[in-house]
């Protein structure tokens, strides 16, 4: 059982779809998160990664088995009040972007908790000009890129100051700089206290940035652990059709001990090595 004491703790829960689908997304989940963590959830498309974003975030709720975020029972958790601990920003942008310029979009949720003006004032423009969106407020979001998109519903998320981030895909509609803004983003705000989940296929991405990683499994937890310590478990990480990052592979076929997460570990783990002889 899940020790108690983490911002996120998640006991025995199980959850199954709705007709007409009935399928059993989750099942038996338990896992704890301690504040401050940098946590990635890998695995197959319909490993259960999503839907278990979505119950911690709760736009869904377990068909069995409780959720507390902060000790409380999200079941017992108004939608207000679990936003302002819990921000998800969902795979797809599009999901959750519906006011009619960029600087209402990340305004809404502080004018629906009742933060005064000058204050959404402030917290707008300083999240804007953060995720590089100052210069479109005006505009309508679904006048932006796909990539844009995406960061105006993460800078909605950030204005409400959330202590967990949760991001589905966050390299979406993004090309490689673009994805290491919004990695880097993340990885700054957890070094400011803020606790980060990230869904991602991006093995080296994760590599890269999380120090611990939940892989999934036909929606049960198959491996979970310190990032490096699960890149080495490659035949238990093919039951969810991941691989590992190809410089890890490279260095577990070379014997390098502890295993190299990037191309810098790795070059530095050989020429360690070539010094000895």
């Amino acid at each position: 059982m899940p020790d108690k004491t983490g911002i996120i703790t998640i006991e025995s829960i199980s959850f199954t779809y709705p007709p007409p689908t009935k399928v059993q997304a989750l099942k038996n989940v338990s896992m704890n998160v301690e504040a401050g963590e940098f946590v990635a959830l890998i695995g197959q498309n319909g490993s259960g990664k999503t839907t278990l974003a979505k119950c911690i975030s709760g736009f869904l709720k377990p068909t069995k088995g409780t959720i507390r975020i902060n000790g409380r029972d999200t079941r017992n958790m108004r939608t207000s009040e679990l936003a302002q601990e819990v921000g998800y920003v969902f795979q797809n942008p599009d999901h959750q972007l519906f006011k009619e310029s960029v600087y209402d979009e990340v305004a809404f949720g502080l004018r629906n908790i009742g933060t005064p003006r000058e204050e959404i004032e402030k917290k707008v423009r300083e999240v804007l000009e953060r995720l590089h969106l100052w210069e479109f407020k005006g505009l309508h979001p679904f006048r932006l890129g796909k990539g844009q998109r995406q960061r105006v519903a993460i800078s909605a998320i950030l204005a409400m100051e959330p202590e967990i981030l949760v991001i589905d895909e966050p390299t979406t509609g993004q090309d490689r700089k673009e994805a290491r803004v919004i990695m880097d983003l993340t990885r700054d705000l957890n070094k400011e206290g803020v606790t980060a989940l990230v869904i991602t296929h991006a093995m080296n991405l994760v590599a890269e940035y999380t120090k611990r990683t939940v892989a999934l499994c036909d929606g049960q937890v198959l491996i979970d652990g310190p990032t490096r310590e699960v890149f080495r478990q490659i035949d238990l990480l093919s039951h969810t059709f991941v691989q590992p990052p190809q410089i890890t592979m490279l260095g577990e076929a070379l014997g390098v001990n502890p295993a190299v997460l990037t191309v810098d570990e790795a070059k530095d783990a050989i020429l360690k090595r070539i010094g000895r002889f």
